[in-house]
């Protein structure tokens, strides 16, 4: 099927789609329709016997390929000057029923029953959103699945997210920065995006088209060819094989694109056995399995290139007894990794010399199945250190033997990463060991890291020290630990500056211990805990958690990440222990998450009356159940702005505190980031036939000032009912983890209009004071002027211009020229003064009743004898 569409269209016509050579299909029917109008959006149902075409008049077609039937439906009304038809869905219902969605430019959403040929269903969005009724549509979806709506309006910087199972919008929604693809602006111009596939894009721009595939936060282009004016009209992903069809200017194109290869998982592997007795041999067999070439899909099948970078992977049994001759011979290979286990399981110890890794010279050194043994008062050991080779070791699978740990038997330095797993450690005692050495742990540098990861039902340190170590102490899924008389100072990771505490079950226990000086680059300066669900923290008095610093949570901080409701410990937050930290962010000391929103007016006219109740029982009796917390706003003009400053505050009431700029820039770590970037504050209406609202109602970093500390709400316009209270609330995204999970109640008591403004009625319950701006005014009282205005029928309830007389006017202000009077401020009969007496100077500041010293009187001719004013 092909739409002809130029710049002034003349008609449709659908072509024979069939498996044939399309561009020998015969044409099956043409439909004429006005010059005027324009193709603007169309859709193809999955059995591609269906098709549905919006114009640029807001009009639809409907129709059949097969019996070549069509239909016509007028979406026009009074205000769709721009109302064209931008998205059309199609979904299918059953084998022969469908249900169709268009959307027009002014956000206007219709639902077509295709089989009576009627719009059953008609839905402004702007009023869904309470957005101005100029607004004009971006962007639209129906994600069926979620049952929601998903649109965007044109001049915004952000999506709405429409449930209508439940008829509310979604707050909890995040939305996350994935990658960014860039075009030259004056070049390129895209016609159209479309998503295949999760992370699968289409980029179609007026030369060509591009297929682009999502690899962690980059794009990879997997084609590129040029078409003019390309669309797209249909799609099938199977067997991760996508298939597109699209038409452009001259033709129609269909191509086919694997998607496996570009996984960025895959991987080119192959694997044999060799046998060799003699380790000699192993260089010249390595040589012989070296991988030459592998297979690459391209457009034009498969190909062979050949192989630059392969890594031969090595399993290596060995007698115990050799294992340092073992080190030698495969430390001269390149591309090479080794497993080394024993030759005998049954006799798997280690005969350790002081000089057994010495002549290691592996990139990555994997050993398992061993077992070592260790004595006390032995000089034996495992020394690995400052080695410029090796990056990596594992130990897998061992037995380790301790009668008592001395000093360095396994002493790892300068390596990137060490890993010990299913490690079996026996007798091992780190409490007053033989040789009198208490456990310590310094200068090590693995930020992103951690330096230790202890994973055990009980963990008890005593005598710890760790100083000046860059990667945290990772404690993790134990029922108890213990810490005493331990020291942490100076040590600097990414969260938990000292130790990181990950899904403690029971009890975690601090005694005669002291954190000092300890950062973390994100959270928690001393110590960061995460999932502790019902976790008992105990301090004794003599711990200390003093000095430290972090972005969020000086000294402490207590986070879940996962399904369950946050519990803070009893005595939270420790201000007996935890004192004089220090967060850039929030959360000095002691914090979990950000807890409450408090309120302050910005209206520097002095006009409103605005109070801040921060207790719940504040609130009115009859929404105390669903509210925390209470804003009243009094003499409110009807068509006024709110202008609030809000500021969020932790569990100690200090301010969240950010620099804008260094999170617009992205200078924040990841995790800061995210945070700060799903904070918003939106305001509701509680009843909308009393109330209406238009403009921004949610905010977020782009409102923040960073002076002061406030999130600025200043873009709403709120109208209602004259002198009537009518009720809002203002909701956040911080109460996802706040312990406080009830939005603030807001009331608005509206004012009855007063001088300087005339009344405007919205609907039958809904009046506007509109203020007259600079150049006009109204003296008479509005309420008195909308009734006459009515009772009369004329047009007189409306403000004036600014008559030759006067200086400036402005609402119920009229300041007049130098040679003019008026009996007072609340007439507008104006008099010309006598020009030769000169006595009538409303100009002069000094003036009374706008007569110059020495007059008074009407139009200032009366001399002042008695000196009256």
């Amino acid at each position: 099927m092909m739409f002809q569409y130029q710049a002034q269209l003349t008609q449709f016509c659908s072509i024979n789609n069939t498996n044939k050579d399309k561009i020998k299909s015969s044409i099956m029917n043409k439909i004429q329709f006005n010059i005027t109008q324009i193709v603007t959006s169309f859709s193809v149902n999955k059995n591609q016997d269906l098709i549905i075409v919006g114009f640029s008049d807001g009009q639809l077609l409907q129709y059949n390929l097969v019996s070549q039937e069509f239909y016509f439906y007028n979406t026009t009304s009074k205000d769709s000057k721009n109302a064209s038809i931008i998205v059309i869905q199609i979904f299918q219902i059953s084998d022969i029923q469908y249900a169709v969605y268009a959307v027009s430019s002014n956000a206007l959403l219709l639902q077509i029953d295709i089989m009576s040929k009627k719009m059953t269903q008609s839905i402004d969005l702007r009023t869904l959103v309470n957005q101005d009724p100029n607004i004009t549509l971006s962007k639209f979806l129906i994600d069926q699945d979620n049952q929601r709506y998903l649109f965007c309006f044109n001049g915004q910087k952000k999506a709405y997210v429409w449930n209508y199972s439940k008829n509310q919008l979604e707050l909890n929604t995040k939305i996350e920065y994935v990658a960014l693809v860039k075009k030259d602006f004056l070049k390129d111009t895209i016609i159209d995006i479309k998503l295949f596939i999760d992370n699968v894009i289409g980029i179609l721009l007026i030369d060509r088209f591009e297929l682009l595939i999502v690899n962690g936060d980059k794009f990879n282009m997997i084609a590129q060819i040029s078409y003019q004016y390309p669309r797209i009209l249909n799609y099938r992903f199977e067997k991760n094989i996508l298939q597109i069809l699209g038409l452009h200017k001259t033709g129609v194109f269909e191509n086919s694109y694997n998607l496996e290869i570009y996984k960025p998982e895959s991987k080119s592997e192959c694997s044999f056995l060799i046998s060799i007795q003699e380790q000699q041999n192993l260089i010249e067999e390595q040589a012989n399995v070296a991988i030459k070439q592998k297979e690459i899909q391209t457009i034009n099948g498969i190909s062979l290139i050949n192989q630059e970078n392969q890594l031969i992977y090595f399993y290596i049994q060995v007698p115990t007894t050799d294992i340092q001759n073992t080190f030698l011979q495969i430390s001269q290979q390149k591309n090479s990794q080794y497993v080394i286990a024993p030759y005998d399981v049954d006799n798997n110890f280690i005969a350790l010399s002081n000089d057994t890794f010495l002549t290691l010279g592996q990139q990555i050194l994997q050993f398992t199945n061993f077992s070592l043994t260790f004595q006390n008062n032995t000089d034996l050991l495992i020394n690995i250190t400052q080695n410029k080779i090796t990056q990596q070791i594992i130990f897998q699978n061992m037995d380790i033997d301790f009668a008592c740990f001395g000093t360095n038997q396994i002493y790892i330095s300068g390596i990137e990463k060490v890993i010990f797993q299913n490690i079996k450690i026996s007798q091992l005692n780190l409490k007053e060991c033989s040789q009198q050495d208490h456990f310590k742990v310094e200068l090590n540098k693995f930020l992103q890291q951690q330096i230790m990861n202890i994973q055990s039902s009980k963990v008890q340190f005593n005598n710890f020290t760790q100083v000046q170590n860059e990667g945290s102490l990772l404690l993790t899924k134990s029922q108890e630990i213990i810490i005493e008389k331990g020291h942490f100072k100076l040590n600097t990771a990414q969260n938990g500056g000292a130790i990181y505490f990950l899904a403690i079950q029971t009890k975690i226990q601090f005694k005669e211990s002291f954190f000092q000086q300890n950062t973390a680059n994100s959270s928690g300066g001393a110590l960061y805990l995460e999932n502790i669900d019902n976790c008992i923290i105990q301090f004794d008095t003599v711990t200390m958690i003093k000095n430290n610093k972090a972005l969020i949570g000086g000294g402490l901080r207590i986070v879940q990440t996962n399904q369950k409701k946050l519990l803070l410990p009893q005595n939270f937050p420790f201000s007996n222990n935890i004192f004089e930290n220090k967060a850039e962010i929030y959360g000095d000391d002691s914090t979990s998450y950000l807890q409450n929103i408090i309120i302050k007016s910005n209206d520097s006219t002095n006009e409103e009356l605005f109070t801040f109740y921060q207790n719940q029982s504040s609130v009115p009796k009859k929404f105390q159940n669903d509210y925390s917390r209470y804003a009243e706003l009094r003499q409110f003009r009807s068509g006024g702005l709110i202008n609030f400053k809000m500021y969020i505050v932790d569990e100690q009431n200090r301010y969240l505190s950010f620099s804008n700029e260094k999170l617009t820039l992205g200078l924040y770590p990841n995790d800061i980031d995210q945070e700060l970037n799903t904070i918003q504050i939106s305001i509701y209406q509680l009843n909308s036939t009393e109330s209406q609202m238009f403009g921004q109602n949610t905010i977020n970093y782009f409102q923040y000032n960073s002076l002061d500390y406030s999130f600025e709400m200043n873009e709403i316009t709120v109208i209602g009912n004259l002198n009537k209270v009518q009720f809002f609330y203002i909701n956040s995204t911080i109460q996802t983890n706040s312990l406080t999970k009830q939005p603030i109640l807001l009331s608005i008591e509206f004012r009855n209009c007063k001088l300087g403004e005339v009344i405007q009625q919205v609907n039958n319950n809904i009046f506007q004071c509109n203020q007259c701006l600079k150049g006009t005014y109204q003296l008479v009282d509005p309420q008195t002027l909308y009734q006459q205005s009515i009772q009369q029928n004329k047009d007189i309830n409306k403000c004036i211009n600014c008559p030759q007389s006067a200086l400036m006017c402005k609402g119920d202000i009229i300041e007049l020229k130098n040679g003019f009077w008026r009996h007072n401020n609340y007439t507008d009969e104006i008099i010309e003064c006598d020009p030769i007496i000169n006595s009538c100077q409303a100009e002069n500041p000094n003036s009374i009743n706008y007569c110059k010293a020495g007059y008074l009187g009407p139009i200032c001719l009366q001399c002042d004898i008695l000196g009256e004013v």
